[in-house]
């Protein structure tokens, strides 16, 4: 198991294979963020493991001091999620230390593909590790190892 920082060192997960980095822009609205993803896929099974994250685009920063601004942005992840065309089937509210965070479960192929997230917003930007895997793999070691390791490292 190697532990793995995010670009900006603010979050980290410790992934079992040597994973890859990739960037991407996304559109939110008339937005367009820009996200660094970290990625392995586990040999032999479908499990892909994801540490990700997005800087808030400039001018957009801030702080998040209200359950209602954060249910906001939760909001927005979910109608990403869902024009992706899975189905949210769970949110749970979580907190890292003095930040917002939620555990995201969502479906799709019929429930049979399943993805887990663990998300966080910062003023900077959001923070997530992401697994996607099929049902019957869901409680695997190695999935929620990977979940659990999820961290921030604030300076």
């Amino acid at each position: 198991m190697a532990q793995v920082y995010t670009s900006d060192g603010f979050a980290s997960a410790e992934f079992p294979v040597t994973p890859t980095v990739e960037e991407a822009v996304d559109k939110l609205g008339d937005l367009f963020v820009k996200r660094t993803t970290t990625e392995c896929k586990i040999p032999g099974k479908r499990i892909s493991l994801r540490l990700s994250w997005s800087e808030l685009p400039p001018g957009t920063e801030t702080k998040i001091d209200s359950d209602e601004v954060f249910e906001q942005r939760v909001e927005a992840l979910k109608a990403l999620y869902q024009n992706q065309g899975l189905t949210v089937s769970s949110c749970v509210r979580e907190n890292f230390g003095e930040y917002p965070g939620a555990q995201i479960k969502t479906t799709s192929d019929a429930g049979q593909t399943i993805t887990l997230t663990r998300m966080v917003q910062t003023p900077k930007g959001v923070y997530r590790v992401i697994v996607i895997t099929t049902l019957a793999l869901e409680s695997e070691p190695i999935v929620q190892r990977f979940l659990k390791s999820f961290a921030l490292h604030p300076k």
